[in-house]
């Protein structure tokens, strides 16, 4: 600058100076970032080492269907809640200007208990409101939730039809069919096996003259089994009967007592 005084040269500003040292220092000292950015870089070096060192951030889970339905019904159930506390609240202040209305006209301040009734009016319209308004939530809690029931049935069978498709992917109709004439034709055969082994052979002769001999070892039997019996008496042995052994009918008339006699008079008397 004193060179360029001395032949006369335009100064520069003070501004072109002060760049031209900040220029010089930042060569000197390697050009560093500003600190605002380097503690950025920081930061993005810190994230990517905890993603895993790829330089991606990882992605939030995303929340299924059936809890965000959950969520949401039990954010209705707590504003319906809410809306019932208020309620109870404004049937109180109902109460208290009725209350209040009947003293005032019990003192004939009429303007006093009108006023007090139209207090109780407006909160009676609120109060209505808020019926009407918890009703309607209701209904969207119980439409959400017979929601997430019927998609958990339609998974459910979702995943039923899967399992039996995977299930019966192997299986072919025409080969069932195929091996149920099998076996009902090897059963066939097994059958007739068992009807011939069951027949008896008779190709040696031996079961022609059976029959006769049969019926004679059944007729000397016969007559064994009759020798054996006892004899049958020739002389018939009297048989005494039962009445022979009862006592002999009294042949007098009994006597009977007083009393009887009594009686037996009365009984004629009332026959007559």
């Amino acid at each position: 600058e004193r060179a360029r005084l001395r032949v006369g040269a335009p100064a520069r500003p003070a501004a072109q100076r002060q760049q031209r040292r900040r220029a010089a220092c930042g060569g000197a000292l390697g050009s560093a970032p500003p600190p605002g950015r380097a503690g950025a870089a920081g930061n993005m070096g810190n994230d990517k080492s905890k993603a895993g060192g790829k330089g991606t951030a990882v992605p939030a889970a995303k929340q299924p269907a059936v809890s965000r339905t959950v969520d949401q019904a039990s954010q209705i159930k707590a504003t319906i809640n809410r809306l019932g506390q208020r309620r109870d609240f404004l049937e109180k202040k109902m109460n208290q200007e009725l209350v209040q209305a009947k003293a005032k006209s019990q003192r004939n301040d009429k303007k006093g208990a009108l006023a007090h009734l139209k207090r109780k009016k407006v909160y009676e319209r609120e109060v209505e409101k808020i019926n009407n308004g918890m009703l309607n939530l209701e209904q969207q809690v119980m439409s959400i939730e017979s929601s997430s029931v019927t998609k958990d049935i339609i998974d459910a069978m979702k995943s039923g039809k899967t399992a039996l498709q995977q299930v019966t992917a192997g299986i072919d109709v025409d080969e069932v069919a195929d091996l149920q004439d099998d076996i009902a034709e090897l059963q066939a055969n097994q059958a007739e096996i068992d009807e011939v082994i069951s027949t008896p052979m008779d190709g040696l002769g031996i079961g022609d003259d059976l029959e006769e001999e049969w019926a004679a070892l059944e007729a000397d039997m016969m007559e064994e089994e009759v020798s054996k019996l006892p004899s049958v008496p020739t002389t018939r042995t009297p048989v005494k009967s039962p009445v022979d052994s009862l006592p002999a009918a009294p042949t007098h008339t009994p006597k009977l007592s007083d009393d009887d006699a009594a009686l037996a008079e009365l009984q004629a008397a009332l026959e007559s």
